[in-house]
């Protein structure tokens, strides 16, 4: 996600005179390091995080954009009780989805997407949780070599950015930007330049 988005954000921190600088943690590591002030905030993070921060923080005043959760499936595969879903720890929302429907599939959790992906590639998951913008990646960088079918879409969430308290008055200024140029959808491109 972050690789198509990032340039977005780094324009939006331009247009506030400030250059945007990125390190990239796994889920919870990134709170960690924002919680131990290594990092001046989170990028794109959905609002369950919230409870696990443990310094004041501001958010966007709207979010940066949409993230669409969905259970993605080989296209030779059916969706059963049998069915091995892979996960990935640290991602909240795959937690929540893979605790609340235990009953439902047999889901395997994984410590990173790449490992993830390549067991689904290899035969060894029948599906797995992720956003449409985390399989086109994966179709372009010929991890795939067939497209999966979204099998479950499950919700669509808002995406906001975070940033230390200290940080409110620029969080205020980029929550206006923000707003006036609308949220940008999963892709990264603007919604008056989606069609284009």
């Amino acid at each position: 996600m972050n690789t198509a988005l990032l340039p977005v954000m780094e324009d939006l921190y331009g247009q506030l005179g400030c250059q945007l600088t990125t390190v990239a943690f796994p889920g919870r590591r990134g709170v960690a390091a924002f919680n131990a002030k290594r990092v001046s905030g989170e990028l794109f993070r959905l609002p369950v995080i919230e409870p696990s921060y443990q310094t004041e923080f501001v958010r966007s005043a709207a979010p940066v954009f949409h993230f669409q959760e969905a259970l993605w499936l080989h296209p030779s595969r059916h969706l059963d009780r049998t069915s091995k879903i892979g996960y990935v720890i640290g991602l909240k929302w795959q937690e929540t989805f893979a605790k609340n429907n235990a009953a439902r599939h047999q889901f395997v959790k994984y410590s990173s997407s790449r490992e993830l992906f390549s067991d689904y590639e290899h035969g060894l998951l029948d599906g797995f949780l992720s956003g449409p913008l985390q399989v086109e990646t994966q179709l372009k960088d010929k991890v795939f070599s067939k497209r999966p079918e979204m099998a479950l879409f499950i919700r669509k969430t808002p995406v906001y950015h975070y940033l230390d308290s200290r940080y409110a008055t620029f969080m205020a200024d980029l929550s206006r930007i923000i707003k006036d140029q609308s949220t940008i959808n999963e892709t990264g491109a603007k919604p008056d330049q989606a069609n284009h």
